[in-house]
């Protein structure tokens, strides 16, 4: 019995291993028609009842997906890839889950646009075909860096921008120097979403009260792919609305951020590797890498 199960599972193994295999072609046609603005054949590859929902909402139907790409000219060279992270099975029905990285020329500028995406395929016969496309975020273009020179003078320009913007508690200018999918990852393992650092910063602003100063020194940059990886020590003073009460806090970090060059120019797109280094209320040193208990006598 047992071996009669062993070998039942090496065949339904097989199976799943092929079957994705037949997604991930059909994938891999349905791009490069895209990029070939082949409607005929990429017609057959789409379900007659597809929609396509962007992030912003808007929903397109077989007619607007097919003609997606209709406006690049040759001279473009438009490139599509996608990198599969997921794929779930149910059944006729695949959900696969990735990023399509979009590229294409404009004069001598290499611009890219990453989408993260989920795809679902609907099996008919021995083919898969295009269900549904949803595009999770509306993404950023960004140009592709060819020439380092003159980009760590760029992007310690932007920092300058980046005080000023905390000093004067501009959010609107402060909120300009990151991308919309700007995320962050801190030393305690959190992640911050896009929409949780748009509202934390939201709420800083609205606590800071005055004697503001803030600075980042740029310590190292490198570069990676088209991003400026930029390790950067920080430094913020303020008076601010802490615990419920008016406080001095005096913070630094040293954290690594990483850059990209936007239509808007540099933007800051990620944050990692924090080290929170100090951390002094009222005058009071504390820990840094652990949250506040104003609940301390010391704080009362």
């Amino acid at each position: 019995m047992k071996t009669i199960t062993a070998a039942l599972a090496l065949v339904m193994t097989a199976f799943n291993c092929a079957s994705q295999e037949n997604i991930l072609q059909s994938e891999k046609k349905i791009i490069r028609y895209l990029e070939q603005r082949d409607s005929v054949s990429l017609a057959r590859m789409v379900d007659d009842q597809f929609i396509l929902v962007q992030a912003d909402g808007l929903v397109q139907n077989k007619s607007d997906f097919i003609a997606a790409y209709a406006g690049y000219s040759p001279s473009a060279n438009l490139v599509l890839t996608t990198k599969v992270d997921k794929i779930i099975e149910k059944g006729d029905i695949t959900i696969l889950h990735g990023v399509l990285i979009q590229q294409w020329q404009e004069g001598s500028n290499t611009l890219r646009l990453k989408i993260p995406y989920t795809d679902s395929y609907r099996r008919v016969g021995k083919e898969w075909i295009l269900l549904s496309s949803f595009f999770n975020d509306n993404g950023e273009e960004y140009f592709r860096i060819k020439d380092t020179t003159g980009i760590k003078d760029a992007i310690q320009a932007r920092y300058r921008i980046l005080d000023e913007s905390v000093e004067k508690k501009d959010l609107c200018l402060h909120l300009g120097l990151k991308t919309a999918d700007f995320t962050t990852y801190d030393h305690l393992g959190n992640i911050g979403s896009p929409k949780f650092m748009r509202v934390r910063s939201k709420l800083l602003f609205n606590a800071i009260i005055d004697s503001i100063k803030s600075t980042n020194t740029v310590e190292a940059i490198s570069f990676a792919d088209d991003t400026a990886k930029v390790i950067v020590h920080q430094a913020f003073y303020r008076r601010q609305m802490a615990g419920g009460k008016i406080r001095y806090m005096q913070t630094t970090a040293r954290q690594r951020e990483s850059w990209m060059q936007t239509r808007e120019g540099w933007k800051l797109v990620f944050v990692d590797h924090v080290q929170p280094l100090t951390r002094i209320v009222n005058g009071i040193p504390t820990d840094a890498s652990k949250p506040v208990n104003w609940n301390d006598p010391m704080f009362k």
